[in-house]
């Protein structure tokens, strides 16, 4: 009668300890299924953040190629069309039109310019969004030499120019336009 008593607490024992095993084995299976998930979404909204910026970032290049052309073929209605409502507020159509008459520069075909001063040329400036393009110009008299960069920002779905800043190849300001401010011309 004493064997059978203990062979009923072992029982109870290995059942006790299996019931706990087997919570425990359970518990760490939903942990584990949850932490998939979790990863899952997590890459998929990764993934589909960075499909949103490279889709930005062609967008943004045919925005900054066709606000040159049009520049180069004097439409600058449509150049200055293709800008943000910050940029408006900045600089009016008549400035903006000042603006491209004092840099003739601007209606030749510039060449990219890789700036290392600026590592995101091209590329999205996080959180904003930002894309940022570099360049070389130089007037058909080989002496109107500038550099000038375009960033370009998100409004209402769309990639427009935010900024055009212009200046002289030695590196002096001619006419930045930053944000938030009117246009200057600093000499």
């Amino acid at each position: 009668m004493a064997e059978q008593q203990s062979d009923n607490t072992a029982v109870k024992i290995v059942a006790i300890i299996g019931g706990i095993v087997l919570v425990i084995v359970l518990s760490c299976g939903v942990v584990v299924l949850f932490v998939v998930q979790a990863a899952k979404k997590m890459a998929s909204d990764f993934e589909g953040t960075i499909k949103e910026f490279a889709e930005d970032a062609k967008q943004s290049q045919k925005v900054v190629d066709s606000f040159l052309a049009d520049i180069r073929a004097g439409k600058l209605d449509n150049a200055y069309e293709s800008t943000t409502r910050e940029f408006k507020e900045r600089m009016s159509r008549e400035e903006f039109e000042e603006l491209i008459k004092q840099h003739p520069a601007l209606k030749e075909k510039p060449t990219v310019n890789i700036n290392m001063n600026s590592p995101n040329v091209g590329a999205p400036n996080f959180p904003g969004g930002m894309h940022e393009y570099s360049y070389k110009a130089e007037g058909k008299d080989h002496k109107n030499k500038i550099e000038f960069s375009l960033a370009l920002e998100k409004e209402d779905g769309q990639m427009k120019v935010d900024q055009l800043t212009i200046t002289k190849e030695e590196g002096k300001d001619e006419g930045k336009i930053p944000p938030n401010e009117g246009a200057k011309s600093e000499k």
